[in-house]
């Protein structure tokens, strides 16, 4: 809060202001200086001004300065140089050769098992490059859906329900595709002797 105070002297007037010391306990007339043209300029003081919310400070300033050493002290440790470059560069050249040889599956392998035993295994390598599998069991005459069989991707597990092996019903179809197997055989054993296996496999 500022008040004036009007002073007449001969026949012109002039005002003093005043403001209130921090304490609000009292008038003080404020200090203005000469500056010799006809006018003055208030003297302010910020020395003990509070900082508003969310203002930098010095412990701040202090935190973020650490981190930035800590930061420079990892590149200073373990700069980027030519030689890493040139291995992540051969990297996504690998990836960009992998993806863009990706190419769809065009040619179709039919194929069979004949499962002359029951709870005998049997198996059928599977063509490199595989990128689709269907197989399904069907009963001698080949037009009837089969009994059940057990399938597996290694060996001694599907005679004698060994774990691990999945099972397929009868009337169920096996299909997987966005493969790519570069080796695999398929072991399968039923339940019924005399089933057959009926295989499709696309590379």
């Amino acid at each position: 809060m500022v008040l004036g105070e009007k002073i007449w002297g001969n026949a012109i007037g002039a005002f003093v202001q005043y403001g209130y010391t921090a304490a609000k306990a009292a008038l003080k007339p404020l200090l203005v200086t000469d500056n010799g043209d006809g006018t003055g300029t208030l003297v302010v003081s910020t020395a003990s001004s509070a900082l508003p919310t969310g203002a930098a400070t010095s412990a701040k300033q202090d935190t973020q300065i650490t981190a930035e050493q800590a930061i420079l002290a990892k590149l200073i440790a373990a700069p980027a140089t030519e030689a890493k470059q040139d291995t992540g560069n051969a990297s996504l050249s690998s990836i960009k050769t992998a993806v863009e040889g990706a190419t769809p599956a065009g040619t179709v392998t039919m194929d069979s098992i004949t499962l002359t035993l029951a709870n005998t295994e049997y198996s059928k390598a599977l063509p490199a490059n595989c990128k689709t599998l269907t197989f399904r069991c069907v009963d001698s005459t080949k037009i009837n859906a089969g009994s059940d069989i057990r399938y597996a991707f290694e060996t001694d597990k599907v005679h004698d329900s060994t774990l691990p092996f999945m099972l397929l019903d009868g009337g169920s179809v096996y299909s997987e595709s966005n493969l790519l197997l570069t080796s695999e055989t398929l072991y399968v054993a039923g339940i019924t002797a005399g089933d057959i296996v009926l295989l499709e496999m696309w590379t």
